[in-house]
């Protein structure tokens, strides 16, 4: 039987470089979904459930990197290590501006 989704914020399938720096250290990873609200990444080892991190994503505007903190909310225990982040509110609004930019809108002119 399936879970219900719990997210509040639809995800898509975005593949983006993401630094994570915690007090061990700075990392980057490769997203496999992103959202408003957060992202599922490849990680290559466990972290643990509840640590907060600080996120930077590369961006199609470097000037403007979404950067800030999000909380690991789960993580698979084994291979191929996965951890999927929530993102605190000011970071989920620069995702949200990151995402509509690189979304090309038609307005039905030209």
């Amino acid at each position: 039987m399936r879970r219900p989704e719990k997210r509040r914020y639809l995800r898509y399938d975005l593949r983006s470089t993401l630094e994570l720096s915690t007090a061990t250290g700075r990392e980057a990873f490769e997203t496999v979904d992103l959202g408003a609200g957060g992202c599922r990444i490849f990680t290559g080892r466990p972290f643990e459930e509840g640590l907060v991190v600080t996120v930077q994503l590369s961006s199609q505007r470097p000037s403007q990197r979404p950067r800030g903190t999000a909380r690991v909310v789960w993580g698979s225990q084994a291979e191929p290590f996965q951890v999927g982040l929530a993102f605190d509110n000011e970071l989920a609004e620069q995702v949200v501006e990151e995402l509509l930019s690189a979304v090309p809108i038609h307005t039905g002119h030209g």
